[in-house]
């Protein structure tokens, strides 16, 4: 049964339809109780098949295997709005491409798509800023922090007196 959930997702993602409901996959696997899906789904993410992830209430399944991710039904029609910047994110590779259609899509922030992607802050960080136009302000951001730190160092050089008080 887990496998046969786990094709219907697999089949959504390659559709980029919706994530089904507990109750639409337990219909298609000819169950009548959808709390079975939720263990089914549970297993599923233990074995490593799928990452689950709930962000404001909106549940997102990640395949493992491919890397695609499903949203629910809301996020897909918020989704629509941002067709036209998908289309500008052609070219990247796979794994910045899924940043950016979560980034685009899902209105999470970069510490939840990393949660989400199981991947590290600071590459999502690179990834957004690089591709959403923000890299300016990014790196004005890192100049005045390595400043700050010299001037700080600095200061402890010529004054240590001061700074360990």
């Amino acid at each position: 049964m887990s496998r046969d959930i786990l094709r219907i997702l697999n089949a959504a993602a390659e559709a980029g339809e919706p994530c089904p409901t507990n109750r639409e996959i337990a219909a298609a696997v000819g169950l009548t109780d959808p709390s079975t899906v939720t263990k089914a789904l549970h297993r599923l993410t233990c074995t490593g098949d799928i990452r689950q992830d709930r962000f404001n209430g909106r549940r997102c399944v990640t395949i493992v295997r491919t890397g695609k991710a499903i949203l629910s039904a809301e996020q897909t029609r918020e989704g629509k709005q941002h067709e036209n910047r998908r289309e500008a994110h052609s070219g990247l590779t796979p794994a910045e491409i899924a940043v950016m259609d979560l980034w685009d899509t899902a209105d999470l922030g970069t510490a939840a798509i990393a949660h989400q992607l199981g991947r590290p802050r600071k590459t999502i960080d690179r990834i957004v800023t690089t591709y959403d136009g923000r890299a300016d302000h990014a790196e004005f951001c890192r100049t005045a922090r390595d400043s700050s730190a010299q001037l700080l160092a600095a200061i402890a050089r010529h004054f240590p007196e001061r700074i360990a008080a």
